[in-house]
């Protein structure tokens, strides 16, 4: 269905009784055309329904076809989700922004850097990444079996007895 210049200047100009007409008739257009659309619909399920070798069909798909169909596409929208994806994903892996895109398939590393920067107040995503920091090094010192103190080159240990060991 086409309205073109001509069609408003005659709605504009005739009575008002014509002009319900006018729109009448559009929409009953509008109308069929749906039924249409909807039948036509109809009788091809019908016609994919009656195909023995539908089945077939999905087997002969090259499987990276497939794969490329279900990989989720990048969007720049944020979702609420994503938003606490993200959030989540600085406290896991700080300023990792390669591995925050793992876990948000939808969105690119430019995608994450940009949130990071916009958000950084609102979630306080400063105080996560300092977070993720302290994390890490507790996880350093609990896999070297103590501590070190920064700026010195040696590890200050406990031994059983609770004395200091150098």
């Amino acid at each position: 269905m086409y309205i073109n210049h001509d069609d408003l200047t005659i709605l504009a100009s005739a009575p008002p009784q014509a002009e319900n007409v006018i729109v009448q008739g559009l929409e009953k257009d509008v109308i069929d055309s749906k039924c249409s659309v909807q039948s036509m619909k109809q009788k091809i399920e019908i016609l994919k329904r009656k195909l023995p070798s539908f089945g077939k069909l999905q087997e002969l798909k090259p499987k990276k076809l497939d794969a490329l169909l279900t990989q989720p596409r990048i969007n720049a929208r944020w979702t609420q989700e994503e938003l606490m994806l993200a959030a989540q994903g600085v406290r896991l892996y700080g300023k990792n922004f390669s591995k925050i895109v793992e876990v948000i398939p939808t969105k690119a590393e430019a995608h994450i850097k940009s949130f990071y920067v916009n958000y950084r107040r609102r979630f306080g995503l400063d105080d996560l990444v300092k977070e993720q920091e302290l994390d890490a090094l507790q996880d350093d010192l609990d896999q070297n079996g103590g501590c070190s103190v920064p700026g010195t080159p040696e590890k200050i240990t406990t031994n059983v007895s609770g004395t200091v060991a150098h």
